[in-house]
């Protein structure tokens, strides 16, 4: 366990429903939690509405030296074969960020190691203390040679990857606005 000192240490709130696709936000906060020592993610109170975590998180980041991570895993354009969508976007609150994957809508509903593993790196530069362990890095690799396999017994899914495999590179983020969104967190822009 790596711990982080007080003023660094993250609150983490953690997507739910169709914002945890495939519960990569739930595996990437646990991760997260293990690895820095953290204390239980807060939660919007059961039943509350779509999108309650967003606003947990405004509410949370405004408290003054207080620094938020909302993790979110949504599904829609991405395929298993090519590095999935991540958007890290300024949360009210200084260093505080909200921090979305797209995960590939065919699959949404398994689990999602490599959804996590994109949270997690991100969460890393943006803490700059390390958590991964080859064992996600493994578990990725394999769903994506699951998600390779659906393709060959499953036709319909494989045009569709393909489809959205063609239209990706305008669909996503580029590396350049991921790191700008880096950098407007961290007060360099």
């Amino acid at each position: 366990m790596t711990q982080i000192p007080g003023a660094a240490r993250p609150t983490l709130v953690v997507g739910r429903g169709a914002s945890d696709a495939g519960g990569a936000a739930s595996l990437a906060a646990e991760r997260l939690r293990a690895a820095w020592g953290l204390a239980p993610s807060p939660a919007p109170v059961h039943g509350a509405a779509p999108g309650a975590e967003a606003a947990l998180a405004a509410r949370l980041a405004a408290e003054p030296g207080t620094r938020v991570l909302l993790l979110l895993a949504q599904s829609g354009r991405a395929s298993h074969r090519s590095e999935l969508p991540l958007r890290v976007d300024p949360l009210a609150g200084g260093d505080s960020a909200v921090l979305l994957v797209t995960v590939p809508a065919y699959a949404a509903q398994a689990p999602q190691p490599a959804a996590a593993v994109r949270l997690i790196e991100a969460a890393e530069r943006l803490i700059g203390s390390p958590v991964l362990d080859r064992g996600l890095y493994d578990d990725a690799e394999a769903w994506r040679r699951g998600a390779d396999e659906l393709l060959l017994h499953d036709p319909r899914v494989a045009s569709l990857v393909r489809v959205w495999e063609r239209l990706q590179p305008s669909g996503q983020p580029s590396g350049e606005e991921i790191a700008d969104g880096f950098a407007r967190l961290l007060g360099r822009t």
